[in-house]
C-alpha cells in the first residue's frame, strides 16, 4: 500500500446503510477524518430533475427554497447534486426517518441513486439498478 493510499484512507467517510425497516448496516469503517455518511434507501426518496444553470451560489440557493417551497413533506430533507445542464434533487421526509438518523445525530445524508456514476456517452441509457429495497429504472443521459 503507498503512502497516497493510505492518506486517501484517512478522509474516506464511513458508509452506513439505512434499511426500510430503520435497521442500520455498516458498508465501509471509512477513515478517522473523512465523517460519516447514512445512505438512504431510494424507497423513501422523491426524485426530479431541473434543467438549469445552477453553477453559482444564488441560483443554488434559489433552487433549495424552491425544494422546500414545493415538496409535500412537513419537515423534508434534501441531497442535490448539479451537472452540467441542470440538477438532480432528491427529497424525503426526515421525520419518518428513525429519531437518531441526520440531521439529528450529526451524519451526512446521501440517497442510495445519487451513488451510482451516469452512463457514459451522449445517448440515452436505460439501466435497472438494484437498491436497498427493490429495483430503480433509470433513463440517463452523459
Amino acid at each position: 500500500m503507498t503512502s497516497t493510499t493510505t492518506l486517501k484512507h484517512f478522509f474516506q467517510p464511513a458508509l452506513e446503510r439505512l434499511s426500510p425497516s430503520g435497521e442500520r448496516q455498516i458498508l465501509n469503517k471509512g477513515g478517522f477524518f473523512g465523517g460519516k455518511v447514512l445512505v438512504l434507501p431510494r424507497a423513501l426518496c422523491r426524485y426530479q430533475y431541473r434543467a438549469g444553470d445552477f453553477g453559482d451560489a444564488r441560483a443554488l440557493q434559489a433552487l433549495e427554497l424552491k425544494i422546500q417551497f414545493e415538496t409535500p413533506f412537513a419537515n423534508p430533507g434534501h441531497y442535490v447534486l448539479r451537472s452540467p445542464h441542470g440538477a438532480h434533487i432528491w427529497t424525503w421526509d426526515q421525520d419518518a426517518l428513525p429519531l437518531d438518523a441526520p440531521p439529528r445525530a450529526g451524519l451526512r445524508l446521501i440517497p442510495e441513486s445519487a451513488l451510482y456514476p451516469a452512463p457514459a456517452g451522449n445517448q440515452p441509457a436505460l439501466r435497472l439498478i438494484r437498491c436497498i429495497d427493490g429495483v430503480e429504472a433509470d433513463l440517463g443521459w452523459a
